[in-house]
């Protein structure tokens, strides 16, 4: 059986928590269930956002896999011609002073009317009096398939709002904010594909991709031209290398998640024989080869050897077929595993815990961000075996519903108000996620300064220092090549009783 059609099978018949966890948004391996509900003749319109309101107009609209023609400039918008600079925002300080590291604000300082003066049209994207950004954003057959799969209906609402809200603050790098949007099936590699296409064409200054592009080698095409690239799908580190100067991520990388939870684990005496531990049981995909060794080297290193692991590695799939996931639990069980590492997508990692709770095994289960297994989206859909897990994370899950409220929700929420948009109070709302998004790039574009050109935009991420997040968790871009964020960590538990991430750790500490 294809994997497209084992998938059609797992959409007919399995549960519906795994159908919403297939679709992914702020989580990172939720978009799964696009491919069966796109209809081939479905239009897909792209929406340019205004500098200076961030209002939508609509400007193109095409059939799948074919490229839209642009309608006439919108009156009021910056294709229009109407001048939308106003003074904004660039590194104020000194060679190699960090900017926008003011703690509770996130906010660069703004520059003097001096440091705004002569600009010009640096680069492709880049006006005296504007930035063009492309904003691929989750398509799972329009909004009512978004909300089927419990997305957000409104994304380019909220990802206009955002752009708004930047606007509203001065803008980036002295100049106004420009975006348009293309609806993308994060399944559809044909369509990714003519989407990433189409969007060089264009020419914008950089991409921000919401979920669109979860396959390295899918997103591998704003590389080959050249666009600095922001994703919602953490990244390993040998794919931000090979990414420079153009790729980078407010996430922490693959490979660190993994750091944090073997070193975190061991110092929490979670590999204590004392305590319970006599083997390790590790469900891992193929996606990653390099982080899966990296994954065993460290494990031995904290003292679990060879003879104290059972590995099963399944293929590079968000939704695994289920003889594979059947088949690691009934290996685990066999090999007397105490306690199991969910190394895999968050889908496969629920599946993997409903079937050992239908063998009535319970083996103690911990977590990390990897495959978005922390994540707060998908938090309703795990079992009563999970009851109870630990779980490493670099992002900020568990701290609204212990009513902390990070000084970027609030700015995050506030911006979503003055658009009209709902904004957003529950973990793991997009919103969340788009606008760390959006103020990252923001924050590396000011850091490189009004005379950027996409080639010096991860110049001025080093420049960045500590970034504080609405969702994804805080970064440090203190240096060259670190393209990467998820810099501070803390233990979260998640509880049956309320079928959410608790904290167990109220304040966060330096990750591994």
């Amino acid at each position: 059986m294809t994997p497209f059609l084992q998938f059609r099978v797992w959409l007919r018949r399995g549960p519906s928590g795994e159908h919403v966890l297939a679709a992914i948004a702020a989580v990172l391996a939720l978009a799964l269930g696009a491919w069966t509900l796109v209809p081939a003749d479905e239009d897909d319109g792209s929406t340019n956002v205004a500098a200076d309101s961030g209002i939508s107009s609509t400007v193109a609209s095409e059939s799948s896999g074919g490229a839209g023609t642009a309608e006439g400039p919108q009156p009021g918008t910056a294709d229009s011609g109407t001048p939308a600079g106003a003074a904004g925002t660039s590194a104020g300080g000194e060679a190699g002073e960090p900017v926008l590291a003011e703690a509770a604000t996130g906010t660069a300082t703004t520059p003097s009317p001096d440091g705004c003066a002569g600009l010009r049209s640096n680069d492709q994207g880049i006006s005296p009096s504007e930035i063009f950004v492309a904003v691929p954003l989750l398509n799972l057959g329009g909004d009512v398939g978004n909300e089927t799969f419990g997305i957000r209906a409104d994304l380019e609402a909220v990802a206009n709002a955002t752009a708004a809200g930047v606007n509203s603050e001065g803008g980036v790098a002295c100049r106004k904010l420009r975006i348009k949007t293309y609806r993308v099936n994060p399944l559809d590699q044909n369509e990714q594909r003519s989407k990433c296409l189409q969007i060089a064409g264009d020419k914008p200054f950089a991409v921000i991709d919401f979920a669109s592009y979860l396959d390295p080698v899918d997103r591998a095409c704003f590389i080959e031209n050249k666009l600095p690239y922001e994703g919602a799908t953490s990244i390993t580190e040998e794919e931000a290398s090979g990414g420079a100067p153009y790729m980078y991520s407010v996430l922490s990388s693959t490979d660190r998640q993994l750091r944090n939870w073997v070193f975190e684990t061991a110092a929490r005496g979670g590999f204590d024989r004392t305590k319970g531990f006599r083997k390790l049981g590790v469900i891992q995909n193929s996606c990653a080869p390099k982080v899966n060794d990296e994954l065993e080297r460290n494990l031995g290193k904290v003292g679990v050897s060879e003879d104290a692991l059972s590995t099963f590695t399944i293929s590079c799939s968000s939704v695994a077929p289920p003889n594979e996931i059947s088949s690691a639990v009934l290996q685990h069980r066999r090999d007397n595993a105490s306690h199991v590492l969910l190394a895999v997508a968050v889908a496969n990692s629920q599946s993997y815990v409903r079937n050992a709770d239908g063998l009535g095994w319970k083996p103690v289960y911990m977590a990390s961000d990897y495959g978005s297994v922390t994540n707060s989206s998908p938090a309703k859909d795990w079992q009563a075996g999970f009851d109870g897990t630990i779980g490493i994370t670099s992002q900020r899950g568990g701290e609204l519903n212990a009513g902390i409220v990070a000084p970027q929700v609030a700015r995050c929420q506030e911006w979503m108000k003055k658009a009209n948009v709902r904004p957003p109070t529950a973990e793991g709302d997009a919103a969340l996620a788009m606008c760390d998004m959006f103020r990252l790039f923001v924050a590396a574009a000011n850091g490189a300064g009004p005379g950027l050109v996409r080639t010096s935009l991860l110049d001025g991420l080093s420049k960045v220092g500590r970034f504080e997040s609405a969702g994804f968790g805080d970064g440090l871009y203190d240096r060259r090549g670190k393209v990467t964020g998820g810099d501070f960590i803390r233990s979260i538990q998640w509880r049956v009783d309320c079928k959410c991430w608790k904290l167990v750790d109220r304040d966060t500490k330096p990750g591994h």
